[in-house]
């Protein structure tokens, strides 16, 4: 049985969307995966919403005590908060960022592992395995575990529910993972029997001084036990170093199966504002290189057979063509069934996004607006900069950098500075304002 759905017209800002016809079959919510899938625990169950949405911030540059508030749809009052925590206990006050989505991939391989459950018990040296990050990097993994747990995430009139097969009202808390605990050894002893069983037996050596209980978002755990999910290869998601590029695999994956076709075409306009990645008038050739960047990364790796990037005038009007493999194997075949699922966040866009600021840090952000305006305006070049860096290809990059090692080390010969070892973060601030000054020059930047 099989019936017509009409795609809506979107509003890109840019461009009209032709209005097509897909062509879908009725979904098998009883559709069971292949018992190889279920045994390969590297393969990761990606939760709808997740893929669908940005919670997982690409802004390197993220403030402490500052939110995000993704706007969909001011009509239907559709938005997305993502809110830090303002206890100053905390490593950070930040929203999830790249690297915790790195320790989230080890936190759903590790309860597929566990028998797929909603309570994962570890150790951060396991978690750090699992996730491919290195364990040196131990601070980090407990400010990424702090944000995943402690963040207020809400989806209002957003929220697809893989139970209720529909995208559902209301204002809806998603929280990615509901709590963090740590126990030693000695603690455990004050928990109940049967408890205090489960969680000693991985205590596995005497170097261990802890482990973790961490318990996965309700809604979350209850979308990917119905069904709510797609597979992916945890090792190819980890392989693509492009955070762009990886949420770009992730959202044409299930646009794929939804339109069931072997090739699908959309707006840049239209991939920024779900990326998401900034549309403002003077970053729209970046964000559109960005995209083609990509694109080729994902064609390069070999999980994207082609694309063809159409460019027109205005660039903000360019749109890109993703090819598909049409020969499938079993991940492939059980996505290309499970993302026909109409969850209603196919085709919506972020209208707008607005930073949200903790209320004990408002009061010290707005005392001064000149002095407000002037670091926005700082911030908005340092943010152009740096998407013009990530745009460039290596040997560009390679020679914008030696030509700031070169202007630092003149600096410090001209000015008697004593020299020292010039760091990582003193030379790229050194390229971002060798591009701000170029742009100046040219008449970019006014």
């Amino acid at each position: 049985m099989s019936k017509d759905k009409q795609l809506k017209k979107f509003d890109s800002g840019q461009i009209e969307e032709e209005v097509t016809s897909i062509e879908t079959e009725e979904i098998d919510y009883d559709l069971d995966s292949d018992p190889e899938l279920e045994k390969d625990y590297n393969l990761l169950k990606y939760e709808f919403n997740m893929i669908e949405l940005p919670f997982f911030t690409k802004d390197k540059k993220i403030e402490n005590g500052k939110g995000r508030r993704y706007t969909f749809s001011k009509k239907d009052n559709s938005y997305m908060r993502i809110i830090p925590s303002g206890d100053k206990e905390l490593l950070s006050n930040k929203i999830p960022q790249e690297f915790d989505e790195k320790i989230f991939y080890g936190i759903l391989k590790l309860s597929r592992e566990q028998g797929s459950t909603d309570e994962i018990v570890t150790d951060y040296f396991t978690l750090a395995k699992a996730s491919g990050v290195h364990y040196n990097n131990l601070e980090r993994i407990k400010d990424a575990l702090q944000r995943l747990s402690r963040s207020t995430i809400e989806l209002n009139n957003l929220m697809y529910s893989a139970k209720l097969r529909t995208k559902v009202s209301g204002n809806k808390p998603f929280p990615i993972l509901e709590h963090v605990h740590t126990y030693t050894f000695e603690e455990t002893v004050k928990l109940s029997e049967d408890i205090r069983g489960k969680y000693r037996k991985y205590f596995r050596n005497r170097r261990l001084s802890e482990i973790l209980i961490i318990k996965c978002g309700s809604y979350l755990f209850q979308n990917i036990e119905s069904k709510g999910f797609l597979y992916f290869d945890q090792k190819k998601l980890l392989s693509i170093s492009n955070a762009t590029a990886r949420k770009i695999y992730l959202m044409v994956t299930k646009w794929k199966g939804y339109e069931n076709k072997n090739t699908i075409k959309r707006s840049c306009r239209f991939i920024a504002s779900r990326v998401p990645l900034s549309w403002e008038t003077k970053n729209i050739g970046n964000t559109v290189r960005i995209i083609v960047k990509s694109c080729q990364t994902l064609k390069t790796s070999g999980l994207l057979k082609d694309f063809l990037f159409y460019k027109t005038k205005p660039v903000g009007n360019s749109y890109v063509e993703f090819v598909f493999d049409e020969d499938h194997n079993k991940i492939d075949s059980y996505n290309v069934k499970a993302a026909k699922t109409n969850t209603g966040l196919e085709n919506i866009i972020i209208d707008n996004v607005e930073d949200e600021y903790l209320d004990d840090r408002q009061t010290t952000l707005f005392d001064d607006q000149g002095e407000l305006d002037l670091k926005k305006k700082e911030q908005e070049l340092k943010e152009k900069a740096a998407q013009v860096l990530e745009s460039l290809d290596e040997k560009e990059k390679a020679l914008l950098i030696n030509r700031a090692r070169n202007s630092m080390q003149y600096d410090h010969y001209k000015y008697k500075i004593e020299q020292k070892t010039i760091t990582e973060e003193e030379l790229l601030n050194e390229v971002i304002l060798l591009i701000i000054e170029k742009d100046i020059e040219d008449g970019i930047i006014q």
